[in-house]
């Protein structure tokens, strides 16, 4: 779970806001966070999005989707019973919820506070992560590399190219431009955000003419 090891672990708290925005952005801004309730006070807040066809999960509803791909094994929740115990893979029972205890999430029943077992210091792999719930379409890294270092007409074409591939069916009003620029640095289309609002004023006049 060090950085730079082969396999990239993310916190429970990292996956969550993964589930949330789909962006490597959310989980790079919520590296530091220890509980779930902080989640709500992250900024530039947390925007649901989808790129899978369903609908966005908002911050209530991921706890609860998580654990459910848990429970069906497409998920390998890894912790250590009390925070202290070897490291193993979390069996999550029926009635057990991700809830913050002290000062770290755990996976617990209603009776955490009353010396119920749980498990907490939990990781899960980010490649599983991504797979149950997919970020951007894949298309957006073919923009080549040394398209953002020209002029800056050049970076405007190569982030309305972006912008088309990743939105077909045009941006969401709820995703701000914080995120777009966060997003499409992770993208290597560095640009700032006057650059980036021609963009999006280009791609507007190209899908209004057809």
């Amino acid at each position: 779970m060090q950085e730079g090891s082969v396999t990239e672990w993310w916190s429970v708290v990292q996956a969550l806001a993964w589930l949330v925005e789909r962006s490597e952005a959310a989980v790079e801004r919520t590296a530091r966070l220890q509980l779930m309730r902080a989640l709500r006070f992250v900024m530039p807040r947390l925007q649901p999005r989808s790129f899978d066809g369903k609908p966005p999960l908002s911050l209530d509803a991921a706890p609860i989707e998580l654990l459910a791909e848990v429970r069906r094994g497409r998920l390998v929740l890894q912790g250590r019973q009390r925070g202290i115990g070897p490291l193993a893979r979390v069996r999550a029972w029926p009635d057990d919820r991700l809830q913050d205890h002290g000062r770290a999430v755990c996976v617990g029943g209603a009776d955490v506070y009353r010396g119920g077992a749980y498990w907490s210091d939990l990781w899960l792999s980010a490649e599983a992560c991504r797979a149950c719930w997919p970020g951007s379409p894949p298309a957006v890294t073919t923009v080549p590399v040394d398209r953002p270092a020209g002029r800056k007409p050049q970076k405007v074409e190569a982030a309305v190219d972006w912008l088309q591939r990743s939105f077909p069916d045009g941006i969401p009003p709820m995703i701000k431009n914080e995120v777009l620029l966060q997003d499409l640095a992770k993208a290597r289309i560095v640009v700032s955000d006057k650059t980036l609002r021609r963009a999006l004023a280009a791609l507007k006049v190209k899908r209004v003419t057809g």
